[in-house]
């Protein structure tokens, strides 16, 4: 292949550099992992929601619309043949248009949508056009403010008629770069908008919702942080708040550019000697990538310091530069000096600097700044500090995340959580760990589970007592509505009997409100049934002393480089399930396949699952630490 020559889509633009090195570089020998289950089922929701999409579409615009076929039907050379005339004939709506290829700008684009651009039907001159993507995730959000509210105009119905204005923009970096990539390709054909004069150019995205939401490639959107290493080797950013505004299309523009020196650096490698142009960096999109392991594998020899959580790549980079690039070092520093650095800045770094020259009982009043001599009454309490930590002043890490950064350095070193400080947990005479599984597209709850344990010796239901509320048929609204009901009032017969005695209930759960909480309003508000409590008294129990949740107390008690959920918090507590394979996810194939098969040992393994989340939730109770 002929050095610059290679072709790129919209995606390249988006993706880590180190994955385009790897695929293109003859002398990997690593080969990329397989497309799991769950990363093919989000492909194949995408394709059937761009699918349904483009059929509403032709439904509301007819012949105005025009559907290049897809690549099972036609060759690309055909498409793009297609996609050519479309294009010259000022076709309104081209669905799955392939662009002819960009020689010199070495780009190739498939668009989702082509929407022909009418802004003065008395105008001549080319025809021109806007890049509208498809995504099954959400690119709008509910206006809040009223700085909002202008951009509600900017959100429209699928027959581009005007929306009901509650909703606004939201932009997602990625998408916007892939509709730069495709305006930059439009535009080496002639026919991409040239602007209404104000220099905004558009396009746009269809979400989740179904609505469309356009977006101004040109305008400063990206925050990005800017390094630069002066001739002494300090490392400087972009203005005070190290942090600066890119356009999509700066941002595009910037990263398919050097995708393309990896491209190039890959395809002309000529032994396995020489060094590869990018390394990697564990970032968010590692999550679903194809090379995960064999990067991971890499990064955990290293012990990287961007194994730590909250390190992107311009943390990353800092870090490597102030001489802490693994995970141990990052950890060696002090956590007291990070959390002084948040009131004083670079006074504080002067005021040390001032330390090392005198006697450690001289007193700092009037020889430093106030706030630091406030804080540090002597010149030897000053020398306490970390020079290694001091060093982070003036960068765009601000202190508190830098302390995090460090405790979580140390949760890696250690290989899991680090207890921070032990924490009192409400307790009660009659406990109660409650916990749901539900399925996904739509999220219905089809089993809510409680568990009771006490020390009251005539109560009725032992203690460790597992009560399942659960429906193995297919779902309906009023199935799930009648499973909300029974717990209800299973919950309220534990209150009232209890009450009744003179005993308290406390009822337990983890991450309760995005979970638990969220199921219950939203099934309470929309689902009619009887024995369902009203908004209001569910409001009242949720918001009850009796109602615990226990992610805050473990976000207290533990310091997590993995996370706080409940996988990690439990075994950190002791506690391990009783299942090979325990997961929310794989409950959900487990129930999928029990209604296919009607197994009882999937339901008995759900069940299990469920009563083992429960005596998890216990556990982080229970336990000394």
């Amino acid at each position: 292949m002929e050095t610059g020559s290679s072709l790129h889509g919209a995606y390249v633009a988006r993706q880590c550099p180190v994955r385009l090195f790897r695929e293109r570089d003859p002398f990997e020998t690593a080969e990329r992992g397989p497309l799991d289950d769950a990363l093919q089922a989000l492909f194949d929701a995408g394709h059937a929601f761009e699918t349904e999409i483009v059929d509403r579409l032709a439904r509301l615009h007819g012949s105005d619309l025009v559907q290049i076929p897809g690549r099972d039907d036609k060759s690309a050379k055909d498409r793009a043949a297609l996609t050519a005339v479309a294009l010259r004939e000022g076709v309104r709506f081209i669905a799955g248009a392939l662009l002819e290829p960009d020689a010199l700008g070495r780009r190739m684009s498939e668009v989702d949508l082509l929407v022909r651009v009418d802004r003065d039907a008395s105008a001549s001159g080319p025809v021109s056009y806007w890049p509208v993507e498809i995504k099954n995730h959400r690119a709008t959000q509910e206006v809040k403010r009223e700085s909002h509210v202008e951009q509600a105009n900017l959100v429209v119905n699928l027959d581009l008629s005007p929306s009901d204005g509650t909703l606004f923009p939201k932009r997602f970096e990625p998408d916007c770069i892939q509709l730069a990539h495709y305006y930059r390709h439009l535009d080496s054909l002639g026919y991409a908008d040239p602007g209404d004069g104000s220099g905004a150019v558009w396009g746009g995205v269809i979400d989740s919702r179904g609505m469309l939401a356009w977006f101004d490639l040109n305008t400063p959107a990206h925050t990005t942080t800017t390094p630069q290493v002066d001739d002494d080797g300090t490392m400087r950013f972009h203005r005070r708040s190290g942090k600066t505004s890119r356009t999509s299309l700066e941002r595009y523009d910037f990263e398919f550019a050097f995708r393309l020196d990896v491209a190039d650096a890959a395809d002309t490698r000529t032994s396995a000697t020489q060094a590869p142009p990018v390394v990697p960096v564990n970032v968010k999109e590692c999550e679903q990538c194809l090379w995960q392991k064999v990067c991971g594998s890499e990064l955990h020899a290293a012990d990287d310091v961007s194994l730590v959580t909250g390190v992107g790549y311009p943390e990353w980079n800092l870090h490597r530069h102030l001489g802490n690039p693994t995970t141990a070092t990052l950890a060696e520093l002090d956590v007291e000096t990070a959390g002084a650095m948040d009131a004083s800045g670079a006074d504080l770094n002067a005021a040390y600097s001032w330390s090392l020259t005198v006697d450690p009982s001289t007193v700092c009043e009037g020889l430093i700044d106030d706030r630091v001599a406030a804080s540090f009454p002597t010149a030897g309490d000053l020398q306490q500090l970390c020079r290694r930590t001091l060093a982070y002043t003036d960068t765009p890490i601000k202190p508190r995340a830098l302390a995090e950064q460090i405790e979580k350095a140390r949760s890696v070193q250690a290989g899991g959580p680090v207890l921070r400080q032990p924490v009192e947990i409400p307790a009660g005479d009659i406990e109660i760990d409650f916990d749901l599984e539900c399925t996904v597209n739509p999220a219905n709850v089809y089993l809510w589970g409680a568990m009771v344990t006490h020390n009251v010796d005539d109560w009725p239901d032992p203690t460790g007592t597992y009560v399942p509320f659960a429906c193995f048929e297919e779902m309906t609204a009023a199935k799930e509505a009648k499973l909300v009901a029974d717990l209800w009032a299973w919950l309220q017969q534990q209150i009232l009997r209890a009450e009744q005695r003179g005993l308290t209930v406390t009822i337990y759960g983890y991450n309760l409100a995005s979970t638990e909480t969220s199921h219950l309003r939203r099934i309470t508000a929309t689902q009619g049934a009887p024995g369902l409590p009203t908004l209001d008294e569910l409001k009242e129990f949720t918001e009850h002393e009796r109602y615990v949740d226990l992610f805050p107390y473990m976000k207290k008690k533990w310091i997590s480089n993995d996370g706080y959920g409940l996988k990690v918090m439990a075994p950190a507590h002791g506690f391990s399930w009783g299942d090979a394979d325990p997961s929310g996810l794989n409950s959900i194939d487990w129930y999928i396949e029990a209604l296919e098969t009607g197994d009882p040992n999937l339901i008995e393994r759900i069940l299990t699952y469920n009563h083992d989340d429960c005596r998890a939730t216990l556990a982080l109770r229970r336990a000394v630490p």
